[in-house]
């Protein structure tokens, strides 16, 4: 008998895509290359640059040296939500494989969007 291996699918990529177009607050998003999971599953690792502004410049001595740091801040999360989803292999199957796709796709645009949109004005915005 032949063997039959699957290929590992990639949604998480194509799931952000789906929220950039779809959100509201995207343009508030960091570079997040520069994002790292931490130590827990509540937290994250972002780095924090320290330098210096410019300075005058001199024929003679050419330009001054900057000091410049970067450390790492591990932030936490001040909440913690998510969803699982179980599509039945037949049923994926039988759908050419675009079951998963579809659910996840519209649980981002129509559920992940909004909240995540809310909940951005809401710390953004200021408390009288």
């Amino acid at each position: 008998m032949a063997n039959s291996i699957e290929l590992v699918k990639k949604y998480v990529d194509k799931l952000d895509d789906v929220y950039r177009l779809a959100s509201l607050t995207d343009v508030l998003e960091s570079d997040a290359s520069t994002v790292r999971q931490g130590t827990n599953t509540n937290e994250i690792v972002i780095p924090k640059i320290d330098m210096d502004g410019l300075a005058d410049y001199s024929r003679s001595g050419g330009y001054v040296d900057s000091d410049d740091k970067i450390t790492w801040e591990t932030m936490k999360f001040d909440y913690d939500r998510g969803r699982a989803f179980s599509v039945d292999a037949m049923d994926n199957e039988e759908t050419i494989g675009i079951s998963f796709r579809i659910l996840s796709s519209h649980f981002v645009r129509n559920k992940v969007v909004p909240e995540m949109d809310a909940y951005r004005f809401a710390k953004y915005s200021v408390k009288s």
